[in-house]
């Protein structure tokens, strides 16, 4: 694939029922015209965008190799001939591209469930930091976004003003939630679940702070940004 050039797919909502992989759609036919309609561009970005649910997806599939895509994108059809999930592999890990729900009760509570993973391996890998001085868990209205990142008092100490500014600290390492989430949030269109999956992270990082290893001065700050 040459670097000026981008590649498109379209995918159809309603097929027979089974799974899929990426290839096979080359010369299918859907009389409706509902598709999924993906572009993959040269700079590793996959897009799409379904205009019958009104779901466009962007900027949230990094470091996807296009050999990768093109070889591991998969659908699946339920039953009803419905699309179901699309997912492909990135460094030989399961991706969620889409998903279908059939109601806003169940994409909220499998968020919350992805959510709750996400926080329980948050606290894990806090876990085996020492001396923890700044908790700081950023999270972005605009993307679906929440990260974690840490300073130790050495690192405070050298702030002059902002200290309680996670902006003023090291960004090099930080942990985030699973990017299913945000995926999900995408597919499901109610953007009001991003806040309760953030609180749901919030409160269990502050039920389990005491497994954490902390200085005298530790605060846990929480900011949101869009």
């Amino acid at each position: 694939m040459e670097f000026d050039e981008q590649k498109h797919y379209s995918i159809p909502l309603k097929y027979k029922s089974g799974k899929y992989k990426l290839a096979e759609f080359e010369n299918a036919e859907n009389k409706d015209g509902e598709q999924m309609f993906l572009t993959y561009y040269w700079w590793n970005g996959l897009v799409y965008k379904i205009p019958k649910y009104d779901i466009n997806v962007g900027n949230s599939f990094y470091n996807l190799s296009f050999e990768e895509f093109e070889c591991t994108f998969t659908v699946l059809y339920d039953n009803n001939g419905v699309l179901r999930l699309a997912e492909t592999e990135r460094s030989g890990r399961k991706l969620l591209v889409y998903i279908r729900f059939d109601s806003q009760s169940e994409a909220e509570k499998a968020i919350l469930e992805c959510a709750k993973s996400s926080a329980e391996n948050i606290i894990n890998q806090l876990t085996k930091y020492k001396q923890i001085s700044r908790l700081f868990m950023d999270y972005y209205s605009d993307n679906n976004t929440l990260i974690i990142k840490t300073a130790v008092p050495q690192e405070v100490a050298k702030v002059e003003i902002y200290k309680d500014s996670s902006g003023e600290y090291s960004s090099e390492n930080y942990i985030t939630w699973n990017d299913t989430i945000n995926i999900m949030i995408q597919c499901c269109k109610d953007f009001r679940v991003f806040y309760s999956a953030v609180e749901l992270v919030k409160q269990y990082i502050q039920k389990n702070l005491d497994r954490l290893d902390k200085s005298e001065d530790f605060k846990f700050i929480t900011e949101e940004y869009d």
